[in-house]
């Protein structure tokens, strides 16, 4: 992989991934837990994850695995639930082994289903450059049989702390009254992931 074209994709997923790592980062110095944390940490009742040494989750719902030998793609454990690869979409079945590809950037990275990560809708040159008002609320659900997702975003330029509920209703998927109230003034979009 040519380094000059890996590394936009990876600055502008990482930009965008702010608010999700200022949240966590938040959430993990009041709770005294790491960001970067084994997969046993989260899973404690998984004995796999308790031998797996080259992959970590970030923050409560994103898994992550680094591509650490030549190639596009790893073995990757994942614990017992739903997941969704953050670049595909695709969704696999926990408690079991998967080889997965790497797409965009070299690396694995995962989202826990039945989730919501609110994402920069754009990214800057620098932090300074950040829109913090404009924000994508994406959500990781395999199908419409998810019926309330729950997350929370920490804004750092107003240090307050938003919890966000999306229902399903009608067919569709919403902000709940609670948060487009508490959200009244913010253009966030909210979006399924691929």
């Amino acid at each position: 992989m040519n380094p000059f074209k890996i590394y936009p994709k990876v600055y502008r997923i990482l930009y965008k991934l702010l608010p999700y790592m200022y949240t966590q980062a938040k959430l993990s110095s009041e709770q005294g837990h790491p960001l970067v944390r084994a997969l046993f940490f989260e899973f404690p009742q998984d004995a796999t994850s308790w031998y797996i040494e080259d992959e970590y989750m970030l923050g409560t719902v994103i898994l992550v695995a680094p591509l650490m030998e030549e190639g596009t793609g790893r073995n990757v454990y994942l614990p017992v639930g739903e997941w969704m690869d953050y670049q595909t979409g695709q969704v696999y079945t926990g408690a079991a082994w998967y080889y997965i590809e790497a797409v965009d950037i070299p690396i694995v990275m995962l989202v826990r289903e039945g989730t919501a990560i609110l994402h920069l809708k754009s990214a800057a040159l620098t932090t300074q450059h950040l829109n913090w008002e404009q924000l994508v609320c994406k959500m990781y659900v395999s199908g419409d049989a998810t019926e309330r997702i729950q997350s929370t975003f920490f804004h750092p330029m107003e240090q307050k702390m938003y919890e966000i509920e999306i229902v399903h209703e009608h067919g569709r998927f919403e902000f709940s009254d609670a948060t487009k109230q508490a959200i009244h003034e913010k253009q966030w979009e909210l979006v399924r992931n691929k």
